[in-house]
């Protein structure tokens, strides 16, 4: 009964199953990056810094990193996991996990929230059911890298007040989150 009912969940609310392999996105992604980037010119080179912000449009922004999601204006943890593995797949808006006891978690952002989704249970976080639009670009032979480049415009998008957006940004000197 609760394979029946998760499988149902996924058929006919159209949520992403959680234990789908991620890892085959990312590898589709990076190719595309590759192709883009190879028409349209180079990269500079960049250290690995493992992390994805969440928060598209007007809904409070957050940022996942080492197992953590924290509030990207504060600093504090509002959920972590024991880290086994992750795989950050920009252009889905999913942060997929694996828990050292072996349970598999997913943050995504969608048009309707940002979601926390696990076996058991799939939660809205808190403050993020603002609705946001998320072209897919399809037809675009950079779908995916137009993804990624909306996403960026969108999380750094922090006023709720008409005409007075602001960017969203992390300095070293004024600390992550702060506004610009």
């Amino acid at each position: 009964m609760k394979y029946f009912r998760h499988l149902l969940l996924n058929l006919v609310l159209a949520i992403p199953v959680v234990g789908a392999d991620p890892g085959a996105a990312l590898v589709e992604y990076r190719l595309e990056l590759d192709r883009f980037r190879a028409e349209y010119g180079g990269t500079r080179p960049l250290p690995e810094v493992r992390f994805f912000l969440f928060g598209m449009g007007q809904r409070p922004k957050f940022i996942y990193r080492n197992g953590q999601l924290l509030d990207a204006r504060s600093g504090a943890v509002v959920r972590q996991w024991p880290l086994g593995t992750e795989t950050i797949v920009p252009p889905d808006y999913v942060v997929a996990l694996q828990t050292a006891d072996g349970a598999r978690v997913r943050i995504v952002e969608d048009e309707t929230a940002v979601w926390i989704e696990s076996a058991e249970r799939r939660e809205a976080i808190p403050g993020t059911r603002l609705p946001v639009k998320l072209p897919c670009f399809d037809g675009h032979r950079y779908a995916r890298v137009l993804r990624v480049l909306h996403q960026e415009l969108l999380v750094n998008t922090i006023s709720r007040q008409p005409g007075r957006s602001r960017t969203f940004s992390c300095t070293p000197s004024r600390g992550i989150g702060t506004p610009q």
